[in-house]
């Protein structure tokens, strides 16, 4: 048997809901057409942990995958594919392998890798303080109840304080911080009438 390219798909939720068995998951399962090996990860929740327990987990589930690349899967590289929260944590993936800071070895398999070979981002958040103000920008201006920038905000849950309160966990919490030149190539897909992550996160993205 010959090694095959791997697939790690990242469910969305806000950070707050979702699971690797999900309907999300049916874009992904054409892949086993073209004879790519499809693993579905979970990570922990913002009622669970707060960031970036969430890194450390898919960090780790990387790991977990080399360990046993050749023994049980036949893996020779991964990519990650998500979306939204999903795409958030695809991107992480894509530039923050070197960033010690962002990693926990003691959940398994430190003497492995955890970077990637490519990144699929569908609507990926990045920049979590500039939402409100590009949805407004693309008059999707959300009631002030469901505002990003509020206390109970999916990302102020994730961050565990109100994000205009933590200007910096928001900077550490950005995928735009770790970008390097050694980072992983990107497919990035956003819709311009998205109303709930707005269609600029992704566009300054790919403007760095």
């Amino acid at each position: 048997m010959g090694l095959s390219p791997v697939i790690v798909s990242i469910h969305g939720g806000a950070f707050m809901g979702g699971d690797k068995r999900d309907v999300q998951l049916t874009p992904m399962l054409e892949s086993l057409k073209r004879d790519y090996v499809l693993i579905g990860v979970n990570y922990r929740m913002s009622a669970e942990a707060i960031f970036p327990a969430l890194i450390h987990d898919v960090k780790a589930a990387i790991r977990w995958i080399r360990a046993n690349a050749k023994t049980i899967y036949s893996i020779q590289k991964i990519a990650t594919w998500g979306g939204s929260a999903g795409g958030y944590l695809s991107l992480m993936m894509g530039v923050s392998a070197w960033a010690s800071e962002l990693e926990d070895l003691t959940l398994g398999n430190p003497e492995q890798p955890c970077h990637v070979q490519a990144v699929v981002d569908w609507f990926g958040p990045t920049d979590f303080l500039k939402m409100d103000e590009q949805l407004a920008e693309s008059g999707f201006a959300p009631p002030v109840e469901f505002s990003h920038n509020g206390t109970n905000s999916p990302e102020s849950l994730l961050l565990g304080a109100q994000i205009t309160q933590i200007p910096e966990l928001v900077h550490r919490a950005n995928p735009e911080t770790y970008i390097r030149s050694i980072a992983s190539p990107f497919f990035i897909q956003h819709g311009d009438q998205d109303d709930t992550v707005p269609h600029q996160q992704s566009v300054i993205w790919l403007q760095n």
